[in-house]
This record gives structure tokens, sequence and C-alpha cells, in this order.
């Protein structure tokens, strides 16, 4: 995503929805995650965390993350 405009927030959609072991990777292609942070968050459905968090933030420049699904409840970080 780029972050050179602005915060951005990226909802996962829900667990149950994706397949076991699917996976997204974010990454801050315009290299402004230190001022403008990219929130990554579980699809509002408060079980549905990623390693046990509701929410990840990429603060540094160019930062990823490679998340995968159970395909059930839960979100991992790979």
């Amino acid at each position: 995503v780029d972050s050179t405009n602005g915060q951005i927030t990226v909802t996962l959609p829900a667990a149950a929805a994706a397949l076991d072991g699917q996976t997204w990777i974010v990454k801050d292609e315009g290299g402004s995650a230190s001022s403008n942070n990219i929130i990554i968050t579980g699809s509002g459905v408060a079980a549905e965390t990623i390693e046990g968090t509701n929410q990840i933030v990429l603060e540094s420049p160019y930062a990823s993350v490679h998340v995968y699904c159970n395909g059930a409840t839960k979100f991992f970080v790979y």
C-alpha cells in the first residue's frame, strides 16, 4: 500500500470466509509508514485476532508483514 498520502487501515476479511492457509502480504510501498502508519486489523469479529491482538501497526519505512489464516477464527504472522 502507498502510505505517502496519510495513514491507512487494511481490514482483513472474516477468517471463516478465507481458506485455511490463505496469506496476505502488506507492504509500505510509499516508504512513509513512520509518519503515516499502516494499521492491519481483523474483520471486526472480536474473536478474530492477529497473533492474539486486534491489530498490527507498521511504523517503519518500507515495512511489511506476511499474515496467514487458519480458515476458521484466527490470523497469524508468518
